[in-house]
């Protein structure tokens, strides 16, 4: 993946968050709304089991896209969301929310696949006699 790319996809979604405070236009809202979920839809996919998809040789591919996933969340948030505006007083903090959500699924994730499959149980019907004898 292209650092360059994210770096300015990042730098062009600080720009559309100005735009987002000062307009009134639902018409717009709408339109951002769909492709700001649609941007936080790609990155999730990738961040919610991030320890399939990462290692240490691209760690800063990471880094970009959890910026992306982080700023297109706060503009869906704090800048098109009339419940945020309400809530505004108990502090939401997004960006940590976000990033606590990408940690825990693929930690989840992680530990699921590590764990052993559960021990082969046998039903009394798969232990009753045949009454077909075994041929050697």
């Amino acid at each position: 993946m292209d650092l360059e790319l994210l770096s300015d996809a990042d730098g062009q979604l600080a720009e559309v968050a100005k735009d987002a405070k000062t307009t009134k236009d639902s018409e717009y809202s709408k339109i951002l709304s769909s492709t700001l979920t649609s941007i936080m839809g790609w990155a999730e996919k990738r961040l919610l089991a991030y320890h399939e998809t990462f290692d240490r040789g691209n760690v800063e591919t990471m880094e970009g896209i959890v910026s992306l996933g982080v700023a297109a969340a706060k503009i869906l948030v704090e800048d098109i969301s009339n419940e945020y505006r309400r809530r505004r007083r108990t502090e939401v903090n997004v960006a940590r929310e976000r990033i606590e959500t990408y940690i825990r699924s693929s930690l989840r994730t992680a530990f699921a696949q590590a764990r052993p499959p559960p021990p082969l149980t046998l039903s009394s019907n798969q232990l009753s006699y045949s009454p077909h004898p075994i041929r050697r």
